[in-house]
């Protein structure tokens, strides 16, 4: 098979067509994005990521499996994110405080999207993977500290700290 032809699953024609043309998936952060702290942001897409490695992958619900064990099952881009901000895979609202928090690592995801409406329509693509859905949130955590650190996000090199006259570093 060369490396435009595919098996016929829509996952693979999606990649294929990404590759032929050279385009990618995510895209950079935009100089515009603002996040009121993206560091705390990229620790819940952090934890997020761990938590979908250790449960495994849903698609087409928040979580899976058995309901009696609600913190061990499968979930979705969107339980992972619900189960570090508010405690469980299965809650979509909780303080004020955790909403907020979920919103902005919601808004990082869906700006990193070049192609879905949202990540749980990302999510559900048939044949994704949890391997894809780990690299996409660790990829946006670690964007999101690139935009913490001035650096931007589509640069993979340190940006030299500009120094006033006089000023020690």
């Amino acid at each position: 098979m060369s490396a435009t032809q595919t098996d016929g699953s829509p996952l693979q024609e999606f990649r294929a067509f990404l590759q032929e043309f050279n385009i990618q998936e995510f895209r950079p952060l935009r100089p515009t994005f603002t996040d009121p702290n993206p560091r705390e942001t990229a620790s819940i897409l952090d934890q997020a990521a761990d938590y979908v490695t250790r449960v495994g992958l849903n698609q087409g619900m928040w979580w899976g499996g058995d309901p009696l064990d609600i913190h061990n099952c499968p979930v979705c881009i969107s339980g992972a994110v619900s189960a570090i901000v508010y405690g469980s895979p299965a809650t979509h609202h909780g303080t004020p405080e955790q909403d907020t928090l979920r919103r902005w690592a919601w808004n990082a995801l869906r700006e990193r999207l070049a192609f879905a409406e949202s990540p749980v329509t990302w999510n559900d693509v048939p044949g994704r993977t949890t391997e894809d859905v780990v690299g996409f949130l660790r990829s946006t955590a670690e964007a999101l500290r690139r935009l913490a650190d001035g650096i931007p996000t589509g640069e993979h090199r340190p940006v030299e700290p500009v120094r006033v006259q006089g000023e020690c570093l």
